[in-house]
């Protein structure tokens, strides 16, 4: 890295606390300082009783893992009713002494919730909230600094916790001759970063979330972010082709094209919406499709190197997806039990077909009628 641009670097980093200058496609940890992201808390499962030799008091503590952390509800007494601290500590072994304790205060607050009809029913909740902070813990051999937030809720005696942990990570990148900040959020304490945490480009005004390894759009320039896991670097590579534009028939919650030149291009978008994209040839591979805007009802799935496209330059392409969805049921009777299965696949051969309400995964309900058409049972059916 050059001096004019190892200077710009510090500058532009010293809000991330950054004390020497980083090499421009290589991601490091660095601290949060005022500004915590807004990230999804995720559900801590797995919670079983605690072990005696974990050194925790209340006698109903509970532990889970979690990515690389272990994470523990305690009590200051051994016959508490509520757990009063959650614990965190980052490491291969639940040493909760060298973690960090977190106090908890409860209020009771008013929950929404859905019965599987639909129906909305509002119960009270124990709720505790953690408030964003930032911590120091060792990842490996260095420390890190790590944010913390979510809550801690307790309905009917049973605990249920949803946090977040994240580490910041920062490179320099270079966009159409421009210097941005790369900022990068670990979540599961690996130090590596997923297509699904968050990546931001900082300019000292605007934060704009972008993908890794798939060509997106910058002011006028197509980009793609390419991340390599082993040497945690990331390299820019700016597309200098030609555009045209893809329009769908249905809502698209998420479709992903790949083409030779370019790797990866994920799309969204309403019906009817003209989405600019790079003028190429393209294979479909995943999509998540909305097909009644009213209801959410939709699908998703993975299809074969079967549909393609090809994006002209200045002009309108309509993306070819799949007309029909076929479901295939089977009954099966044995030990005074019916079996029913169903198998879903559409006219284009997809992989992995499933429901979808608003771009989230469903499972098919059942009913099942007499022959004087009156239903006597209704369910819902299980993936896998």
């Amino acid at each position: 890295m050059n001096s004019s641009k190892c200077h710009w670097a510090l500058g532009m980093l010293a809000v991330l606390a950054v004390g020497a200058c980083l090499e421009a496609s290589e991601l490091r940890p660095v601290k949060f300082g005022k500004h915590f992201p807004k990230l999804a808390f995720e559900p801590v499962q797995g919670f079983a009783a605690a072990r005696k030799t974990m050194g925790l008091t209340w006698s109903k503590a509970i532990v889970a893992k979690s990515g690389r952390s272990y994470i523990a509800l305690d009590a200051d007494k051994a016959d508490a009713q509520f757990p009063s601290t959650l614990k965190i500590v980052t490491g291969f072994v639940p040493a909760f002494a060298k973690g960090v304790t977190i106090p908890l205060k409860f209020v009771k607050m008013d929950v929404k919730t859905l019965d599987r009809k639909g129906a909305t029913t509002t119960i009270q909740v124990d709720t505790a909230m953690i408030a964003p902070m930032a911590v120091s813990v060792r990842v490996g051999t260095k420390t890190v600094e790590q944010m913390i937030a979510g809550t801690v809720q307790v309905y009917k005696g049973r605990p249920v916790v949803n946090l977040i942990i994240a580490s910041r990570m920062a490179a320099v990148a270079t966009v159409a001759g421009k210097n941005y900040a790369l900022l990068a959020y670990d979540t599961n304490g690996d130090m590596k970063i997923s297509d699904k945490e968050l990546v931001e480009l900082y300019d000292r005004k605007t934060r704009t979330p972008v993908p890794l390894n798939s060509l997106f759009k910058l002011g006028e320039t197509w980009v793609t972010l390419k991340y390599d896991a082993a040497s945690s670097s990331v390299t820019t590579v700016e597309f200098k082709g030609k555009e045209g534009t893809i329009v769908s028939s249905a809502d698209i919650a998420h479709l992903s094209l790949m083409s030779k030149e370019a790797g990866r291009f994920e799309i969204s978008g309403k019906a009817g919406t003209k989405i600019p994209a790079p003028a190429m040839a393209y294979n479909i591979g995943q999509f998540n499709l909305i097909l009644n805007p009213k209801s959410g009802a939709g699908y998703q799935g993975a299809v074969p190197d079967k549909l393609s496209l090809s994006v002209a330059e200045g002009k309108e392409t309509t993306l070819p997806l799949p007309k029909t969805l076929i479901s295939t049921f089977a009954i099966s009777q044995g030990s005074g039990t019916v079996r029913f299965s169903v198998a879903l696949a559409d006219d284009a051969g997809s992989r992995n077909v499933t429901l979808t309400k608003f771009g989230k995964k469903t499972p098919p309900e059942i009913e099942v009628l007499d022959k004087a058409g009156k239903v006597v049972h209704t369910g819902r059916l299980e993936y896998g």
